[in-house]
């Protein structure tokens, strides 16, 4: 890997995490709306609200270590 693909790579892994940061308080956000007091970031009611994000989080970096040959492929 060159150093450009490296920083290429770096670049992309901290714009997925730029974004899973903002859904992530999007979500949060709206949460606290709609639950007022009764709102804690650790209550299992809230895990549902977050899985889309987490898959799609999970999908974007396997995307970009397949493209960057960053890990090896599942057998």
């Amino acid at each position: 890997m060159t150093e450009k693909e490296r920083t290429a790579a770096w670049d992309e892994v901290l714009e997925t995490g730029r974004w899973l940061n903002d859904e992530t308080n999007r979500i949060i956000d709206e949460l606290q709306r709609k639950q007022g007091k009764e709102y804690r970031i650790d209550d299992p009611r809230n895990r549902p609200a977050f899985k889309e994000v987490h898959e799609e989080f999970a999908r974007r970096m396997k995307a970009i270590s397949k493209k960057y040959g960053l890990i090896k492929e599942e057998q």
